[in-house]
This record gives C-alpha cells, structure tokens and sequence, in this order.
C-alpha cells in the first residue's frame, strides 16, 4: 500500500510540475511572433557556398557512387565498363578492378560483396580541376571514389578509381 500511495504521489507531483512549467513558459503573447526572414549574408554566403555547378557534380558524382557499389553486388560487368574511365580494366572472372593509371604498376581491388546501406555516411567531396572525389563510410570502412570528366550514356562523369581500407 505505501508504494502504491508513492507512486500516486510522484503522478501528482510531476503532473503538478508540468501544469506549472507549461504555464511559466507560455507568454502573454496570444499572436505567434513571425518568421524573422534571413539576413542577405547568410543568403549570399549559402548560395556562393554550393552554387548550382557543384550541386549537380556532387549529385551526380555521388549518385555514381552508390550505381557503382550495387554495380558490384551484383555483378553487373557491362554497367561497370560502361561508367569506367579507359583506365580502368575489369576482371569480370574474379570481380576485381585493376586501376593501371596508379603507380608504375597500377594497383587490383576487388568487388565489395556487402554494402550496410543501413549506416552509410557522406564524409565529404573535394573538386579539383577535371576530377571529383566522393568520400562514404560504414561503421570504420572508407571509400574513397574518383571521378574524372568525360561522357559516358549515363552522364559527365568516368569511374577512374576505389580505394577503401
């Protein structure tokens, strides 16, 4: 019985608690105040920021991306010859690119065969001249993908290399 009146007491308490604050936190005001409109710098600096060019690179880049990692869980050769800068070989045996612009010998990676769509992250782009690089993660993975300018039936942008760790 004396936890029973307890916790009927703490219901009153904290019911008495949220009448209160709900109370001392409305103001004499019955009008909502308006939407204060944004100051021009923010505006200007929003806008310079991310113009429209560097939105469709990134949207498109990042897009790539993400055609690219289901490109290779599913196997999808000829998708991935077609997105591919003439650099990039594919060894559709053992589902591995060959990267040969890279070093004096070029260097291999091999398909991903999983892909957490679930906890992927954007960490980040950066623009260069001719080419864009996407940076995702999952959980402690990166992957870092290269994007160089050049048309292919699917847009602007050749798959040129992957790196991940």
């Amino acid at each position: 019985m004396v936890r029973k009146s307890s916790f009927v007491g703490i219901l009153l308490l904290c019911f008495a608690v949220g009448v209160f604050v709900g109370r001392f936190s409305s103001s004499s005001e019955s009008q909502p105040r308006p939407i204060q409109e944004a100051s021009p710098a923010f505006e200007t600096s929003t806008s310079d920021s991310l113009d429209n060019d560097v939105q469709e690179r990134l949207s498109e880049t990042l897009n790539l991306s993400f055609r690219i990692i289901s490109a290779m869980l599913h196997q999808d050769i000829d998708y991935l010859q077609a997105i591919s800068d003439p650099s990039v070989q594919i060894d559709a045996e053992n589902n591995v690119f060959f990267f040969s612009d890279y070093g004096e010998n070029g260097y291999e990676h091999p398909f991903s065969h999983t892909f957490d769509y679930d906890h992927v992250e954007y960490r980040g782009h950066q623009f260069e001249e001719n080419t864009v690089l996407v940076f995702l993660g999952v959980y402690n993975a990166s992957y870092v993908f290269e994007f160089v300018e050049g048309k292919s039936q699917y847009g602007n942008y050749l798959f040129k290399s992957l790196v991940t760790n």
